[in-house]
């Protein structure tokens, strides 16, 4: 995970860069003398998401559904604000190590990003890259951990939820949380492709921190 979030800091620092160049005072699809298309337009996305979550030491398989409505905030720049929704849904089967069973971690929450978003369209008006930085306003719908012995066991299934203090005392989970995020995303008329890396500012409960990653497909409309 700490090499997804160097390479995307690398990546978002190489586009900056490249974003330092002057733009025409032209309206919206103008073409600047670097070669770059000026394009302010806001734009909408639908998407979808392979988007694993990291708790502590737990990898879990994740997948995500949102929308991100882009404003623009320039008319000389394209600067864009985004805003949206997503709804995440993470789980893990994991064999116990008695070898009596499995352990099924079950995770879900939906979240509110917000980023500041540069976009950096070719010449051709088609193809553009959108760096972008933000933060993620998270609230946890539902952890579970259910302990799921073989039907031959002499032991009985149970289910921890981790946001019950009957079952968790103070180490119980916080359900809001917030959080940052760095990615890019690389859109081809309405196709967009995107990758992004991200984690929480505090922890879920004591010495527990989280985090993810994600490769999104999507539309822009």
């Amino acid at each position: 995970m700490k090499a997804m979030k160097y390479f995307l800091t690398a990546a978002l620092a190489v586009l900056a860069t490249g974003a330092s160049a002057q733009f025409t005072n032209g309206g919206s699809g103008s073409a600047s003398s670097s070669g770059l298309v000026k394009d302010c337009t806001p734009y909408n996305r639908l998407y979808v998401s392979y988007n694993p979550q990291t708790i502590e030491e737990i990898d879990l398989t994740g997948f995500t559904v949102g929308y991100t409505h882009g404003i623009s905030v320039s008319e000389s720049w394209p600067v864009f604000v985004e805003l949206g929704a997503r709804l995440n849904y993470s789980f893990k089967n994991e064999d116990m190590e008695s070898g009596y069973g499995e352990w099924k971690y079950k995770y879900m929450n939906v979240a509110v990003p917000v980023n500041v978003a540069y976009k950096l369209t070719m010449p051709n008006g088609k193809l553009s890259i959108t760096p972008y930085l933000g933060l993620t306003f998270k609230y946890n719908i539902k952890a579970t951990c259910k302990n799921d012995y073989e039907d031959n066991s002499y032991l009985e299934d149970y289910e921890t939820d981790y946001f019950d203090k009957d079952d968790m005392g103070d180490d119980k989970w916080k359900r809001f949380q917030v959080g940052w995020q760095i990615g890019a995303g690389l859109s081809y008329n309405a196709l967009y492709v995107g990758l992004h890396y991200g984690s929480d500012f505090g922890e879920i409960t004591d010495e527990v921190n989280t985090s993810n990653w994600g490769l999104t497909v999507g539309v822009n409309f």
